[in-house]
């Protein structure tokens, strides 16, 4: 369980807030967490052809996913023509890093 120093004030946008209403102070009383893998499980539940091309994973645990990306390639009249891969994402970010230099 999460214990904040006793005499440390904790903020956010100005305001004091109590380190009790803070989301991971006992995780302990937190239902099972959502998983990146119940988001695409019940967005294939309409879209069977829904495929995520990156992740960025977690910090507690590193094998669980944080965000997912998913590039849908589509039409003007909304017709879905299918999905981006990890490797059309892989060259998106290097072209990134290569035209700012990051």
């Amino acid at each position: 369980m999460f214990e904040p120093l006793r005499d440390a004030a904790f903020f956010a946008q100005g305001r004091r807030v109590d380190p009790k209403e803070l989301v991971y102070y006992d995780e302990s009383k937190l239902p099972r967490p959502l998983t990146a893998q119940d988001v695409v499980a019940t967005i294939r539940e309409k879209d069977s052809s829904y495929e995520p091309c990156a992740y960025l994973g977690g910090t507690k645990d590193p094998k669980s996913f944080k965000w997912l990306l998913a590039g849908r390639i589509g039409d003007h009249r909304g017709q879905v023509h299918g999905w981006v891969g990890p490797k059309f994402m892989e060259l998106m970010q290097m072209g990134h890093h290569l035209l700012t230099g990051r």
